[in-house]
């Protein structure tokens, strides 16, 4: 991605990115259980991406100084099986 590349000109700042997938308990979503059920089994996990955890991610991001110019994927293991529509 290019998060590494970006990453090299402002160094020693780190640069770190998420990239996330549906926020379940996100205002848009926490109305349409269908589409969280429908995405939730395209995941490896079972599992959707929640505030909470997209926290932990960034903290985890922040905190570590040994990560620098990371893509970091939040979508509980989604598949490319291309069910999803």
């Amino acid at each position: 991605m290019i998060t590494l590349p970006l990453s090299v000109e402002p160094a020693p700042i780190r640069i770190n990115s998420l990239h996330r997938w549906m926020i379940e308990d996100s205002p848009f979503w926490r109305g349409k259980p269908e589409r969280r059920d429908d995405a939730r089994s395209h995941t490896l996990t079972n599992r959707l991406v929640t505030s909470a955890r997209l926290v932990d991610a960034s903290v985890f991001l922040l905190e570590t100084g040994a990560m620098n110019g990371v893509d970091l994927r939040i979508d509980g293991g989604l598949r490319i099986d291309g069910g999803l529509r």
